[in-house]
Formats: C-alpha cells, sequence, structure tokens
C-alpha cells in the first residue's frame, strides 16, 4: 500500500528513516525527493501521489509548521478526504 509522506524536506534524515521502515513492513512511501522529477509539475504530482495513496501521513516539526509546500499537501489531502466522503 502506497504511503504518501507530507512532509518538510529540511526534515529529510527523519523521512528518510521513516522511509525505510515503511518499505521495510511491505509499505510504498510516496516522497516528493523520489517521485517528482524537476522538469515535471510539482502540484500535478502531489495530487496525483495523494490518489495513489491509501494513507497520507503529516511529519509535522517546526520546519513543516513554516513550510508552505507542506501547508498546501495537507490542505489538498484534506480536501480529497472531504470530497470522497460527500460522493459516497
Amino acid at each position: 500500500m502506497k504511503v504518501f509522506l507530507s512532509h518538510s524536506t529540511k526534515d529529510g534524515e527523519f523521512v528518510g528513516k521513516l522511509a525505510a521502515a515503511l518499505t521495510a513492513d511491505g509499505f510504498t512511501p510516496w516522497l516528493c525527493e523520489v517521485d517528482v522529477d524537476y522538469a515535471e509539475s510539482f502540484m500535478h504530482k502531489i495530487n496525483e501521489g495523494l490518489a495513489e495513496a491509501g494513507f497520507v501521513l503529516l511529519i509535522w516539526s517546526p520546519e513543516a509548521a513554516g513550510s508552505q509546500w507542506t501547508r498546501l499537501e495537507w490542505e489538498a489531502a484534506l480536501h480529497r478526504e472531504v470530497a470522497e466522503s460527500v460522493t459516497h
């Protein structure tokens, strides 16, 4: 199952270890550092990753709290969750 890891890239060391642990447990982590090529549309790839993920995990830290990208990822995840619950 794919797990979207919403985080600040400044927390890369911790998130990398978390991703490795998730992989060892049979999950497939989605990481912007790995799954988004710089030539691609960042927002499109985030939305694609969210759509493919079974879970979204927010890694909260002082860096994430100050990150506009982390906030946008989380808002997109919440929007998707609300939209899906309304249609079901």
